[in-house]
């Protein structure tokens, strides 16, 4: 018998939406799977779909996030893991659908090789409309998968696309505390563990875009969308410091300390601002340091200080 595959899906009120993802991980050409799904306390009638799914496929589970887990999708993601079974792992979202040679490709591609995970391709699309964008623009015959490459955003994919080996991810953990990009932070954090993994170059999802999406709605207003990079960068620096990566680490530093500045400018709160400071103290020098808290009470108070900042940035 072929390798049993997890799928594992977060949801949270797609009532509307979840049963034409799980519609379409049924009808996939590969049969040896499980879909779990968790609820991270939907107020729709999520439960009473589900149970009807769970009823017609005994490979579809449904799990209510229990309360001793935090709220959120990150959450819901490791608890699905938990209870995971498959040789492979993949996580989806809950309004995605794959395409019906989805998990027979990427099983193709790994089942036999050394490979650690291999990664499928995107296309974006609206309800009755055609989208041939994709999330991710970059040439997939050339790329080489690489920690530093991935961070800066030279390559990338989404979680949609992503099949691994379970035995590599035992003991990685999606980070709770992110609010969003716990996948971009989940990745960086496994391509340091390993870069053992290519690209299939086919399109096998279909990624939904609307207004309930949460990229969506963090794009939709600058300040909160510089709030929540900010503390991608200063929580994932956070994850991989003790990886010594130098140039990485001074990278995610600039990029927070250049958005602390303009949200500062704003009169808005700065998110992990002490513990931003901790890590400027450890890669900075003193000076640079004090120049980053001048610019910001600049900022702050007269709405300057950028030279400051710039300085402590470079």
């Amino acid at each position: 018998m072929r390798p049993l595959v997890t799928i594992i899906i977060p949801t949270y009120n797609r009532d509307q939406l979840i049963g034409e993802t799980l519609d379409s991980i049924r009808t996939q050409t590969y049969h040896n799977w499980e879909c779990i799904v968790v609820d991270d306390g939907s107020t729709d009638h999520t439960k009473e779909l589900l149970g009807f799914y769970c009823e017609k496929d005994d490979r579809i589970k449904y799990y209510l996030r229990p309360n001793g887990f935090p709220k959120g999708a990150n959450s819901c993601r490791n608890y699905g893991f938990d209870h995971s079974k498959g040789k492979y792992v993949k996580w989806f979202d809950s309004d995605d659908i794959m395409y019906s040679q989805h998990l027979q490709t990427l099983v193709d591609a790994i089942h036999g090789s050394d490979l650690d995970f291999v990664i499928g391709d995107t296309i974006n699309f609206r309800q009755n409309e055609s989208i041939k964008k994709k999330p991710f623009s970059f040439n997939r015959e050339e790329a080489e998968i690489k920690v530093i490459s991935f961070a800066k955003g030279q390559i990338g994919w989404i979680t949609d696309d992503f099949l691994v080996l379970k035995s590599v991810v035992n003991n990685l953990k999606f980070n709770e505390n992110l609010r969003a990009g716990q996948e971009y932070n989940f990745f960086t954090r496994l391509l340091f563990k390993t870069e053992n993994g290519i690209f299939v170059n086919k399109v096998l999802t279909k990624a939904r875009l609307h207004s309930g999406s949460l990229s969506m709605g963090y794009r939709q207003n600058e300040i909160r969308r510089q709030k929540i990079i900010s503390e991608i960068k200063i929580l994932t620096l956070k994850d991989i410091f003790n990886f010594k990566e130098g140039e990485l680490n001074k990278w995610y530093l600039s990029g927070y300390i250049q958005l602390a500045f303009k949200l500062a400018v704003k009169n808005a709160r700065i998110p992990y601002v002490f513990l931003a400071i901790g890590y400027m103290i450890k890669i900075n020098n003193p000076i640079k340091t004090i120049s980053f808290i001048l610019s910001i009470i600049s900022a702050y108070c007269f709405k300057s200080g950028y030279k400051l900042n710039k300085f402590s940035r470079i």
